[in-house]
């Protein structure tokens, strides 16, 4: 900053200065806080097995429904984990509600995957995020229950040995447009039923790129300040750290048509893992990387 651009910030109200030095980024550090002073306290030790999957953006079964192509993948690696004595961890946008839906017709689309969630709610297996495209407009921040399931803006894994934290949040939290001002996105998707040619060359151009690019920065800026290992979603890339690295995990999506990425938790390590399909359509595990044991 040069001396010219420091007497003229110097003229200004004390609030516009400290935001034209550091824009929103104090704003972002307060709501990630937030959200772990906050988040649900889950113990587990090296013998725990975890997975961790997110947005999957479940729709209403149609054309338009981002899920649809990976539906049956889908459930049969979650019906899979569950009978091998995993617990399910959605990070966020498990649903899509900003395309106008109801949520009754996307429980009814994707009736088998929710029956399966049940089952893993009364067998104290299941841990459910919210993330921006879960909830209505109306109801950002205040939804509690999805289905009769409970749901959490964020929890913290805590090792019961060590005391080593995961911090699991969903991360539009450090998506401002969806965050603070989700009532513009939330019209932008509802008008991109009408845009839709627009809205494709768009998330495939260098500006969505590198609007993710700059969400991945404000988080790993925070765990930088804040000390702690973040999984989280909402960018639909998938990240895994290499030892030595900022400790940011990104579970990645489940909307690219055969190919569904997560992250597993096994013998005290993080696992990142991808599935696709054989050509009989059976279910194929890919390791994306080897384990990482948990510490920072």
């Amino acid at each position: 900053m040069t001396d010219s651009e420091r007497v003229t910030l110097g003229r200004l109200p004390e609030w516009l200065s400290t935001f034209l030095r550091s824009g929103w980024l104090p704003t972002i550090h307060r709501r990630l806080s937030q959200v772990l002073e906050t988040a649900k306290t889950i113990p587990f030790d090296d013998s725990s097995r975890f997975v961790f999957f997110s947005d999957l953006h479940r729709g209403d079964g149609s054309h338009s429904d981002s899920f649809l192509p990976n539906a049956g993948l889908f459930l049969n690696v979650l019906s899979h984990y569950e009978r091998n004595g995993f617990s399910y961890v959605e990070v966020g946008d498990g649903d899509e509600l900003w395309k106008g839906w109801p949520f009754e017709a996307i429980r009814e689309a994707h009736k088998r995957v929710f029956e399966l969630l049940h089952q893993l709610d009364l067998d104290r297996r299941l841990q459910l995020i919210i993330g921006n495209h879960d909830m209505r407009q109306k109801t950002a921040r205040k939804q509690m229950e999805k289905d009769g399931l409970p749901v959490h803006e964020g929890i913290v894994m805590r090792h019961a040995e060590t005391a080593q934290q995961l911090f699991v949040v969903h991360g539009h939290q450090a998506d401002i447009t969806n965050d603070r001002l989700v009532f513009l996105a939330h019209r932008a998707v509802r008008l991109s039923k009408r845009l839709r040619g627009m809205v494709r060359l768009w998330n495939a151009g260098p500006g969505r790129v590198d609007q993710m690019g700059k969400l991945e920065q404000r988080i790993t800026d925070w765990i930088k300040t804040y000390q702690e290992i973040v999984i989280c979603g909402h960018t639909h890339r998938p990240a895994f750290p290499k030892i030595g690295e900022i400790p940011y995990f990104n579970t990645g999506s489940g909307v690219v048509p055969g190919i569904l990425t997560g992250l597993e938790l096994r013998h005290g390590a993080l696992v990142p893992i991808r599935w696709t399909e054989d050509r009989a359509r059976r279910p194929v595990r890919e390791l994306a990387g080897p384990p990482r044991r948990i510490n920072w």
